[in-house]
């Protein structure tokens, strides 16, 4: 997997996985574009990070049958816009 610790701009965004997860553990992360999840998690926090995260989707967001979006088990507020 990967982990995306610090804050982001992108224009787009494919996460496309053979196996593994995508952790958002920055404060701040925005997407001028789309957000396209073809295959494998896109995970707001991986757990180990206090920080609360918010993910801006300013493009439409496409999540395919193998793919998906999860939330850590960490008692923590992240917010989709």
């Amino acid at each position: 997997g990967m982990v995306m610790s610090n804050n982001h701009e992108f224009n787009d965004l494919i996460i496309n996985l053979t196996s593994g997860t995508v952790s958002l553990t920055a404060a701040t992360t925005v997407l001028n574009g789309d957000f396209e999840i073809t295959q494998g998690t896109f995970r707001f926090n991986d757990g180990s990070s206090g920080i609360t995260s918010t993910l801006t989707v300013r493009g439409n967001t496409t999540v395919s049958s193998t793919g998906g979006i999860a939330v850590s088990t960490s008692n923590l507020r992240h917010q989709y816009n």
